[in-house]
């Protein structure tokens, strides 16, 4: 399994970092533009991070964001690794969590949190289960795979065609 940060969590510490600057709206806005679409280039974080240590240097940080620039830039550097977003977006793999956040939204939320419902978690964690193979289009596949590998099943499965 690879990891990979989203990218909108690293888009949202550039975010930080130029609110900690002392800029101009326009200056900051041109600064935020050119690193995010840096990020997603090959070797982009290492031009991000000497981007933000020589805009540090011309325009200074503001001594009450000292402590959330320090913050945000430690997490650029601690999370580098999972950050190769140019690798990733040409293998065709997401740099963002919205596809797992909409899952947990259609698997989870529209199922389990119907008006009134209970669920312990063995019923839970089948009807997820149940429900993801639906939703991801595999019911066939699945059914033919697995269900039909336990000999009771296949018996009734074999008896009712």
């Amino acid at each position: 399994m690879e990891r990979t940060l989203d990218y909108y969590h690293a888009s949202l510490r550039l975010t930080t970092i130029a609110d900690c600057f002392k800029l101009s709206k326009n200056v900051r806005e041109k600064w935020l533009k050119s690193n995010r679409s840096r990020l997603k280039e090959e070797g982009g974080l290492g031009r991000v991070m000497r981007s933000i240590s020589k805009m540090a240097e011309l325009y200074g940080i503001k001594k009450s964001e000292l402590k959330e620039f320090k913050k945000a830039t430690k997490y650029l550097r601690k999370y580098r690794r999972f950050m190769n977003y140019a690798e990733k977006r040409a293998r065709g793999l997401p740099i963002g969590s919205g596809i797992v956040e909409s899952a947990c939204k259609q698997i989870v939320s529209e199922r389990m949190k119907l008006s009134g419902m209970r669920w312990k978690p063995a019923g839970m964690q089948d009807v997820m289960t149940l429900r993801s193979i639906l939703l991801s289009q595999t019911w066939d596949a699945t059914f033919h795979r697995k269900l039909l590998s336990n000999s009771p099943v296949e018996i009734l499965y074999a008896n009712a065609a």
